[in-house]
């Protein structure tokens, strides 16, 4: 994402960005963005650096996802607060239902989906956790 705000940057200098992650604000220090602190995603919870707890990575992204719509809302009073012409998003579902609530156009890159990944565990074949994302 940071190579992308570098080239947005260059090719539209006078551009606002707004970047919308708990990722540590240390990464976009030198990126010259609007940065605000707030979880768009569960992810995976890691037991350590080979390991995922896949049961409570499930229930936190059951949790999270069981409020996408009220999260979505909010994230689209934001987009529409602030005229975003644009969401780009490395693939928090959150980010394309408030685009979508806030009709701003959205495009997602990565090279995998949060849908594709739980659906690979057990835990997330019940509920609505899967349609959630895709529905995103």
């Amino acid at each position: 994402m940071i190579e992308l705000i570098r080239a947005l940057r260059e090719a539209r200098p006078g551009v606002a960005i707004a970047v919308r992650t708990s990722a540590s604000r240390r990464l976009y220090e030198l990126s010259a963005v609007d940065f605000f602190d707030i979880q768009c995603d569960t992810g995976m919870v890691q037991i350590d650096s080979l390991h995922v707890d896949e049961a409570e990575s499930i229930s936190l992204a059951a949790a999270f996802h069981a409020t996408l719509s009220e999260r979505a809302a909010h994230e689209s009073a934001f987009l529409k607060q602030s005229g975003a012409r644009l969401v780009i998003g490395d693939i928090p579902p959150l980010a394309f239902a408030a685009a979508a609530r806030a009709g701003v156009p959205a495009m997602a890159i990565s090279n995998f989906t949060w849908d594709w990944i739980y659906a690979g565990y057990d835990e997330a074949s019940n509920g609505p956790l899967i349609d959630t994302i895709r529905a995103a």
